[in-house]
């Protein structure tokens, strides 16, 4: 039967105590030699002075002209249910403005005072527009006249909403019609409202 050997040299016993520490030692080293990018990975470098915050004030004069700066500079407008090529140009309107879409977003629900809530939005980026609805009869007459203002949103602006007391439109069908003006884009559009 063979008994190991005891290792009477106390050198051999010291060189495989160091080598040992060094091999249990040396990602530490590696780690703190590269500051902290052990193979790749980064150290996280978060703090509260790095976080970004979201400013919610209203967006200044200069804000504004730079996103319609953007926005007219470019020559298409994006839209998903159209391939890249059939993007149209930037329209130039007679009154030198561009043309701003307007879609009519509710033309018409009934809210719990029994008022009729109509909304839309406007693809140019503008508080200073106005949105204005004319609610039209069969006739073509002029039941209800109302003024908005606009609030500009991240891409697109929002008419501040319209209101009609449910008694100044008998029931009956209607002609929505909302019609945007600023210092830069004009569009208009309708829906019908049945009462």
């Amino acid at each position: 039967m063979l008994v190991p050997k005891k290792i009477k040299n106390k050198k051999g016993i010291a060189v495989i105590a160091t080598v040992a520490v060094l091999l249990v030692a040396s990602p530490f080293v590696y780690v703190y030699a590269f500051n902290g990018n052990l193979f790749g990975w980064q150290k996280s470098n978060t703090s509260k002075e790095q976080t970004p915050t979201i400013n919610y004030d209203k967006p200044t004069q200069e804000q504004i002209d730079a996103g319609n700066d953007a926005k007219s500079d470019s020559d298409d407008t994006y839209d998903s249910t159209k391939g890249e090529s059939d993007q149209p140009s930037a329209v130039t309107l007679p009154s030198g403005k561009y043309s701003a879409d307007v879609t009519i977003i509710d033309s018409g629900s009934i809210n719990n005072d029994g008022d009729v809530s109509i909304r839309a939005s406007v693809d140019a980026i503008d508080s200073q527009g106005k949105c204005t609805l004319n609610i039209l009869t069969k006739s073509g007459a002029v039941a209800v006249n109302q003024v908005a203002d606009t609030q500009a949103q991240s891409s697109y602006s929002s008419c501040l909403g319209f209101i009609v007391n449910k008694s100044d439109l008998p029931s009956g069908t209607y002609t929505v019609k909302i019609t945007y003006s600023s210092n830069t884009h004009e569009g208009s559009a309708s829906a019908e409202l049945k009462l």
